[in-house]
């Protein structure tokens, strides 16, 4: 019997060192240090600053265009659309079918907007621009030649503010 258990306890003795040769392992790490991660900045404007229109005596079928420059001045590429509204004056002229706005990236164009001032609303067009980029618009107001009496004599001032969002 000590026979026997001189030979299990040679053979437990015998696997745990086997176990704990066959166990060990190099091992190494490296750390990638200073890792720096800052933000940008979105900073949209405009060229003019004032207004950019302000026609008195307008008539049917008068228009004016105007060169409405965005600029985008921050960091990081931006998105912006263009919304009208009315802060003051005759909301007879305002939401008149007759008193329209075209806008276009070339002179004369409307491929940004064609429409009614007071249809110009959130989202109907949205326009990507570049961080450190600008460009133009050109805008152009009109009083359709078929516009009634019933639009003399008003006035409507018109607020455009431009909003913007990342992409």
């Amino acid at each position: 019997m000590l026979r026997i258990a001189k030979s299990l306890l040679t053979i437990v003795a015998v696997a745990a060192i086997a176990t704990s040769a066959t166990s060990a392992a190099w091992t190494d790490s490296t750390t990638v240090p200073d890792n720096s991660f800052t933000t940008g900045f979105m900073d949209i404007s405009t060229l003019p600053t004032s207004a950019l229109f302000t026609a008195t005596n307008i008539y049917p079928g008068w228009s004016e265009e105007q060169v409405l420059t965005v600029i985008n001045s921050g960091s990081v590429p931006l998105n912006y659309d263009i919304v009208a509204s009315q802060s003051a004056g005759d909301a007879a002229l305002y939401t008149s079918a007759d008193f329209l706005l075209k806008i276009g990236t070339i002179s004369g164009g409307n491929d940004v907007y064609d429409g009614t001032v007071s249809g110009l609303i959130g989202l109907l067009l949205v326009r990507n621009l570049a961080a450190g980029n600008s460009e133009n618009l050109y805008v152009t107001v009109s009083l359709d030649s078929g516009a009634g009496n019933g639009l003399q004599s008003l006035s409507a001032v018109v607020l455009l503010t431009l909003s913007a969002t990342q992409p």
